[in-house]
């Protein structure tokens, strides 16, 4: 159960970073656009 929780909070976060570098790349490109 431990187990389980901490891999579900772990890809959570990779998934909440990865989004926040996706719209961070979009506003800048689309600035230099």
């Amino acid at each position: 159960m431990r187990g389980t929780l901490t891999l579900v909070f772990v890809d959570f976060g990779g998934k909440a970073r990865n989004g926040s570098q996706e719209s961070s790349k979009g506003k800048t490109d689309g600035k230099l656009s």
